[in-house]
């Protein structure tokens, strides 16, 4: 995958001194290819928490801004101040939103293109969080949500009933693609 050997492999692990819970490194690595794959104009993030899915949606941007020259913002939202304190500034084109996805939904742009979800652990919060940026994603756009077979969330039944796949993965990925209107 170009740009993640860059990224991943210095001599010491990419994400050293970074909380060990949330993102695996393969998830991480599984979020940076499908951003390079997949070439957004914008990226949105739902719970930002330890910073290791942002910091791989940050590199992913990177690569498609000084190397493919693309344009590219990354966008992440939490409801705690403190992962938005670490994450301001980290990489180039990033936006932090303190607050929810709605409040996110209220200032992103442009549409996203790819959305990771990774919020509150709840069916209630996921469709919330999925509802707040449905109206504001672009047409074909990703959602990919973390946590999904976690049995004591229950966020499968969510996913199914939308329609969506799950992606083997330690804790589950979901993938919910948003139909273009054409």
């Amino acid at each position: 995958m170009p740009g993640l050997r860059r990224w991943m492999y210095r001599g010491k692990p990419a994400l050293e001194g970074v909380d060990q819970t949330g993102v695996t490194e393969e998830e991480a690595a599984f979020l940076y290819g499908l951003a390079v794959a997949v070439r957004p104009r914008c990226i949105a993030e739902v719970g930002t928490g330890a910073l290791r899915s942002f910091r791989a949606l940050c590199k992913a941007a990177e690569y498609l801004i000084c190397d493919l020259d693309m344009p590219c913002a990354v966008w992440t939202c939490d409801i705690s101040s403190e992962p938005i304190m670490r994450a301001r500034g980290f990489g180039i084109a990033t936006k932090c939103v303190w607050g929810d996805a709605r409040k996110l939904a209220s200032q992103i742009h442009p549409a996203p293109e790819l959305i990771f979800i990774d919020g509150k652990h709840t069916c209630d919060a996921l469709e919330a969080d999925t509802t707040a940026l449905w109206p504001v994603a672009a047409d074909g756009a990703l959602f990919v949500y973390h946590d999904m077979s976690l049995p004591q969330f229950g966020l499968q039944k969510f996913l199914e009933e939308a329609g969506g796949l799950l992606i083997p993965s330690p804790r589950g990925m979901g993938i919910l693609v948003k139909p273009n209107k054409g």
